[in-house]
């Protein structure tokens, strides 16, 4: 079997334990190639590490999601509103699938390369109307990025800390309100 067909293989091994599992987290190696009917060492010959073909199965869970969340952005209002409904969709998609996303923080977070803010970086940019250099941009749409991934993943902490409950949509919605506020007024 070609290195594609396994990697594709466990892949798809990994998605449907991610759905299935009653446990996400608890989710080995050895599940996945069974699963997959491959030898337990296909796994780090084609991703690397188990961390990484869990974040790609996670990834490829959620790409849908993101791709209308995209598409819907570019519909009608100001730079500013795109954005916002952009931020909030991506902030309802990781709380809907966050049991099976929280197993892959430690990963986004220290290894994966960047990704999501470059999702944003088109409407950061063009909020500030050339204002600011390509590399504030960047650095910007990281610090909206991942400060909300931590307060999303630390949401108990946060609330203790801040009294905004991040498991309700309106305070979640006040949130990036505030955030962009910061950034864009």
């Amino acid at each position: 079997m070609s290195a594609k067909k396994t990697a594709d293989k466990l892949l798809e091994a990994t998605i449907h334990l991610l759905e299935t599992s009653e446990t996400p987290s608890k989710i080995t190696a050895r599940d996945i190639a069974k699963v997959a009917d491959v030898n337990l060492a296909m796994i780090n010959y084609c991703y690397d590490s188990k961390d990484q073909l869990i974040a790609t199965a996670i990834d490829k869970i959620i790409e849908e999601d993101f791709v209308k969340l995209y598409e819907q952005s570019a519909g009608q209002g100001s730079t500013l509103e795109k954005l916002t409904q952009l931020m909030q969709g991506i902030c309802e998609t990781v709380f809907r699938y966050e049991e099976i996303s929280r197993i892959s923080m430690p990963y986004l977070l220290l290894e994966k390369k960047i990704e999501v803010p470059l999702m944003i970086l088109p409407l950061v940019s063009a909020c500030f109307k050339g204002k600011k250099t390509e590399a504030e941009c960047k650095i910007i749409a990281y610090e909206m990025v991942s400060f909300l991934q931590l307060v999303f993943y630390q949401r108990l902490n946060f609330k203790e800390y801040t009294g905004i409950d991040l498991t309700q949509k309106e305070e979640r919605e006040k949130l990036i309100s505030m955030q962009l506020a910061l950034f864009f007024s």
